[in-house]
């Protein structure tokens, strides 16, 4: 098998980034593109020593749960990488990609634990944020994101996981730029001025946030820019300036001036208010978030003596949420400008028994004897291990760890087993028609 055959594939299952899966000669090959159960043709497009990577050319087999991808942007984009399959089916391999981690790191559950995915009733229209690099093609400015594996920019101009104010936002805006002439930044020469435009809308509130990403503190044209965007949209309450100067792929940089607004729009979950700046963290689904959020916390059956841990707590969501039921909260977050908004949540919400704090999570719980309860909820490169010995040193009695990462949960919970017990795992789907998972696991100390 080499670059550029064309190869006859049955596919077995589904790999995590939603490739099939099947095998020519014994080597695993992982195919773009296609469905469980499916016989294909697939050009190989590239090979290693014990693995091939391919794309799907022609379907022999047709699985019955495969349909037609609503989206013009699909066979470029890449981000939806499952809108080709029904969403049933979606749902049920987002619970076996759970279960495929686990066994990898051989963490033995009885099936009884595990719980059908969690859904959406509509898998359109959910996504409260758009964060599209900027780029400049015949004579216009275009907005979008790289396609899988390349460095071409898809202009993304009507996205369907989008909410339609974002996606018209956007358009517009484009639009301006390309009148003012606006220039674009070039990664490879490091010259010009805008690279990423970020588009943030409540689902609660309908207050939008603009953020324009620039590689330096120049803004041509801003009060022209600004002026049509508030005449408009009114929705936008907010627009900045970040500004990011360094050759690198993360969007944001350390520095971000409000140019219109106070800095904020406004959120809610379960008639709580939040108020999110400019970097805030905040789940990209409100809707499953705060369906997340309260099953995690209905897992714990918290009562008013208890102490919380809200670790990894970004701008208070979960531990504020938390408050009311339990005597105390501490929280503990690395970035700084989040406890900062966590703090100013608590106090919008009257919350007065939550401490927030910004440190490493590990030397919080070093100070406390004991935790009565906690939820964990880590980035993707889940709990660090000095972390995972401080919760086995503290004996959190009951703790739920929210996962965006199927293989980091699996790693943590082997390291933990010794120490709890998983009662039971509730995989939700944050993200349809993609990949990614999100899950609830209630672990009670033994």
């Amino acid at each position: 098998m080499k670059t550029g055959d064309e190869i006859r594939l049955k596919i077995n299952r589904l790999g995590i980034n939603a490739e099939g899966i099947g095998y020519f000669k014994k080597v695993i090959v992982f195919v773009e593109g296609a469905l469980v159960g499916e016989e294909v043709i697939a050009v190989v497009t590239q090979v290693s020593d014990r693995m091939g990577f391919a794309r799907t050319k022609k379907i022999l087999k047709r699985s019955s749960d495969r349909i037609n991808p609503e989206c013009p942007h699909y066979a470029s984009c890449g981000g939806c990488s499952l809108l080709h399959s029904k969403y049933p089916a979606t749902l049920d391999f987002k619970l076996d990609l759970v279960k495929q981690s686990l066994n990898k790191f051989k963490v033995n559950l009885d099936a009884r634990k595990f719980k059908p995915t969690i859904g959406m009733d509509d898998r359109f229209n959910y996504r409260n944020k758009a964060q599209y690099q900027l780029g400049f093609r015949d004579e216009k400015v275009i907005a979008g994101l790289y396609a899988l594996n390349s460095h071409n920019l898809i202009d993304l101009h009507d996205c369907p996981i989008q909410t339609p104010l974002i996606n018209s936002i956007i358009e517009y805006t484009t639009e301006i730029m390309t009148e003012l002439n606006l220039r674009i930044y070039d990664e490879r020469t490091h010259s010009g001025t805008f690279r990423s435009l970020v588009v943030r809308s409540s689902h609660t509130t309908n207050e939008t946030q603009v953020i324009f990403v620039t590689a330096n503190k120049d803004f041509p044209s801003r009060d022209i820019l600004i002026e049509k965007l508030k005449n408009k949209f009114p929705e936008i309450k907010s627009i900045a300036q970040n500004i990011n100067n360094q050759r690198t792929s993360l969007v944001l940089g350390a520095e971000t001036k409000i140019l219109y607004g106070d800095g904020y729009i406004t959120e809610h979950l379960n008639d709580m208010e939040f108020k999110l700046s400019p970097r805030a963290f905040f789940q990209l689904n409100t809707k499953m978030a705060e369906h997340t959020y309260n099953l995690a916390i209905n897992a714990l059956k918290l009562s008013p003596d208890m102490t919380f841990l809200d670790a990894y707590s970004g701008i208070g969501t979960l531990g504020l949420l938390v408050a009311k039921k339990v005597k105390k909260v501490f929280g503990v977050e690395i970035i700084p400008e989040a406890v900062q908004d966590a703090k100013l949540n608590a106090k919008i919400n009257h919350i007065t028994n939550a401490n927030y704090m910004a440190a490493a999570a590990e030397d919080l719980i070093a100070k406390f004897p004991s935790f009565d309860a906690g939820i964990v909820d880590p980035a993707r490169v889940g709990l660090d291990k000095k972390f995972i010995s401080a919760i086995i040193n503290n004996r959190i009695k009951n703790l739920v760890y929210i996962s965006c990462n199927p293989a980091t949960l699996a790693r943590d919970l082997k390291l933990l087993e010794n120490a709890y017990e998983v009662e039971s795992m509730q995989v939700v789907d944050m993200f349809p028609n993609t990949a990614r998972v999100e899950v609830i696991t209630k672990l009670r100390s033994k």
